[in-house]
């Protein structure tokens, strides 16, 4: 009987072992999703070293592209979050990403400031130098 209940124990702190890891976020993702002020692509890059993760992106929106840092990116598990800051007509606007990496895409929700709330899929680029 001692033995079995070694073994459950065993078990079960390997799937919470299992399940406190990570998800692979690092990558290259693409998303293209419409939005109130038009439609936009994003490539998101995120690394991870250690704990530490960190990203940049290209948006596009009409035309227009930019580069994005990342800022306060975080992976929990299978959640990542950050935000960036974006200028729309001379303004400052937050936009706070939550997302859920399931395989080679990651499904995200984009609060953009008190005005939207949007959600879109970005998914993993694959081949070289992704």
């Amino acid at each position: 009987m001692k033995k079995v209940l070694a073994m459950l124990a065993m078990l079960a702190l390997s799937a919470r072992l299992v399940s406190a890891q990570s998800a692979d976020v690092s990558g290259k993702w693409k998303a293209e999703f419409d939005t109130q002020v038009g439609a936009q692509k994003y490539l998101f890059t995120l690394t991870k070293s250690g704990a530490a993760v960190a990203g940049t992106a290209i948006g596009e929106m009409g035309g227009q592209s930019r580069n994005v840092v990342l800022k306060d990116v975080a992976l929990k598990g299978d959640t990542v979050t950050f935000s960036e800051s974006f200028e729309f007509q001379g303004n400052q606007v937050p936009i706070t990403y939550r997302g859920v990496i399931v395989g080679d895409e990651i499904r995200f929700v984009r609060k953009v400031a008190d005005f939207a709330t949007e959600e879109f899929v970005a998914k993993r680029e694959k081949g070289a130098g992704a």
